[in-house]
C-alpha cells in the first residue's frame, strides 16, 4: 500500500528502492554503500542513501535491527575508508505498535 502512494507522487523511480523484508533492505543498503565507496575519491563525503522508511515489525529483520546492523557496517566502513566521510541515512520508522515503554526503548537506541 505504501509503495502505491509513492508511485502517485511521480518521483523518479531510479531514486526509490523497495524491499519486501528487513534482510533485503539491509542487503540493498550494504550494496549501495559498497558501490558508492568504490566510486568515491579521496576526501569525498559518501551518502548513497538519503532516507530509509521502514516498519519496525518486518520479516527476517526488524526495522530496528536494520538500523543497528547498518550502524555497525557504516562504522566498519568508516574505519576502512578513513579518507572519506561516510554519512548514515536518516530513518523514519512506521509502526502500529506504540507504547510508552517502546518509545523509551527507541529513544535509548538514539531514535527520536
Amino acid at each position: 500500500m505504501l509503495k502505491s502512494h509513492f508511485e502517485e507522487l511521480e518521483l523518479p523511480s531510479e531514486h526509490i528502492e523497495y524491499t519486501h523484508d528487513g534482510k533485503q533492505a539491509y542487503d540493498l543498503c550494504v550494496q549501495l554503500l559498497t558501490d558508492a565507496l568504490d566510486e568515491a575519491q579521496f576526501g569525498d563525503s559518501v551518502k548513497p542513501i538519503d532516507l530509509i522508511i521502514t516498519d519496525l515489525q518486518m520479516p527476517k529483520m526488524t526495522g530496528m535491527q536494520v538500523l543497528q546492523q547498518l550502524r555497525l557496517f557504516y562504522s566498519d566502513c568508516q574505519k576502512q575508508h578513513s579518507d572519506k566521510t561516510i554519512i548514515l541515512p536518516e530513518f523514519v520508522f512506521l509502526t502500529a505498535f506504540k507504547t510508552n515503554n517502546f518509545q523509551k526503548y527507541l529513544q535509548s537506541q538514539g531514535v527520536q
